[in-house]
């Protein structure tokens, strides 16, 4: 009977934490921003090349994106990473690069290649999550009624 109850138990777990996880897309990007992440953080800029599909290798010089990974690596360990944007399967992470604050756009092909690679100098903007707060005095009933339309929008 313990058996069946720690299976259902395990079992709701995995279930759930499917319904809350990540799109495959975006898993495996984040997989890739992973390796590149701990090949930065390790001065392995080669390897983080070698992650790289055959039409970026095509597009862009080695020694030249080895050399931009080596200057990344020389302002610090990448650390607070946060992913903040997916679209068009490029996402979007906030990092901080030493002490600096940088975003890394990422794309990232089926075969765990990356096609894309973006480093800008600032965060991604994200969207505000606390409320506004407002002082509102309603001075009489249509007011009232006013704000209870406009609460079934917020």
């Amino acid at each position: 009977m313990i058996h069946k109850a720690l299976l259902f138990v395990c079992n709701i777990l995995l279930f759930s934490s499917t319904l809350i996880a990540q799109s495959p897309v975006e898993r495996r990007n984040r997989t890739v921003f992973n390796r590149i992440e701990y090949f930065i953080n390790t001065k392995q800029p080669d390897s983080v090349y070698t992650l790289a599909s055959e039409e970026f290798k095509r597009s862009v010089d080695k020694q030249g994106f080895i050399d931009m990974i080596s200057n990344m690596a020389n302002y610090g360990k990448i650390s607070n990473t946060e992913p903040v944007t997916f679209a068009n399967n490029i996402a979007g992470y906030n990092v901080l690069l030493g002490s600096l604050k940088t975003s890394i756009h990422l794309g990232v092909d089926s075969n765990y290649k990356f096609n894309y690679f973006l480093v800008k100098p600032d965060h991604i903007q994200t969207v505000r999550k606390e409320e506004v707060k407002s002082n509102v005095n309603n001075q009489n009933p249509l007011d009232f009624y006013v704000d209870s339309i406009a609460r079934a929008y917020l």
